[in-house]
């Protein structure tokens, strides 16, 4: 009875992500290039935020698709239902560390601003989660390559436990800083970037997602239906793509945010330039 709607989730989730990925590409190559008459090259094409942006939406794509192959159209056991498991594995630990990697970048300012005692911690953490991630992904393995074993559940569910534990503090972390931010500028009236305004507000929003999915799977290790199972990964693949989806929508309207300032202050400095003539004429 949830296969259908199980199916629909995880197509939902795929072309979401593959529409980003084409079109955060598009929107570099006219915004960050076209538009400001920069020659392209693939060194600036390939800038921190956008290779993390892409290579995430690319990674929840793959998680997607191979979760729907995987749980609905592959035999419990076969090799291709062990080959989609591992990948899905790989690709879910690396949708991971760009969404960790991506909210850092863009709000580790924040951070520094709101709750210096943490900082540090938190960058030595960013440094250590690869090697919790390629954990994830042997116990991903290990889980597929023999479903029908008891004796590696536990392990595959420990170590998604520590992970999701580890990213829900992280989490926690960034959503005080950036609540307290908020919270500062209307309490004090301080004037804000807005850029840093609209990195709050879409990480708050991606991170509540964030929590949503956590729950979401440790909600799998309480279910024993399988059908149900299914249906709970297909929810977690779309959770993930709407999570890109924001961070996505947080890199186009900061660029956006850039270029109307950039066009208010060369606009302002054009009508200056006459009066400042005028002033100083014989």
């Amino acid at each position: 009875m949830l296969i259908l709607p199980s199916i629909i989730l995880c197509s939902i989730a795929t072309s979401i992500s593959i529409l980003l990925i084409f079109y955060i590409i598009y929107f570099i190559v006219v915004y960050e290039f076209l538009l400001v008459s920069k020659d392209f090259t693939w060194k600036a094409f390939a800038s921190l935020f956008n290779v993390l942006i892409i290579t995430g939406n690319f990674a929840s794509a793959g998680f997607s698709i191979s979760i729907g192959t995987q749980r609905f159209y592959a035999e419990v056991g076969s090799p291709l239902s062990k080959a989609m498991g591992i990948l899905s594995g790989f690709m879910f630990a690396l949708l991971q560390y760009c969404y960790l990697r991506y909210t850092w970048a863009r709000g580790s300012d924040i951070v520094r601003r709101q709750f210096k005692f943490v900082f540090s911690g938190m960058r030595l953490f960013l440094k250590l989660v690869p090697v919790l991630l390629m954990a994830e992904c042997a116990a991903t393995a290990l889980y597929s390559l023999e479903p029908l074993s008891t004796r590696y559940i536990p392990i595959y569910f420990g170590i998604h436990g520590v992970t999701g534990f580890v990213i829900v503090v992280f989490d926690g972390v960034m959503l005080g800083s950036f609540i307290q931010f908020l919270r500062t500028t209307h309490l004090e009236d301080e004037p804000a970037s807005k850029d840093f305004l609209m990195i709050c507000w879409y990480g708050i929003g991606s991170m509540i997602l964030c929590f949503f999915m956590v729950a979401v799977f440790a909600g799998v290790a309480t279910v024993k239906k399988l059908e149900v199972i299914n249906f709970m990964f297909s929810i977690i693949t779309l959770l993930m793509s709407l999570v890109f989806f924001m961070l996505s929508l947080m890199k186009i309207r900061v660029i956006h945010q850039s270029r109307a300032s950039s066009a208010r202050s060369a606009s302002m400095a054009t009508t200056k330039q006459p009066l400042t003539k005028t002033n100083n004429a014989p």
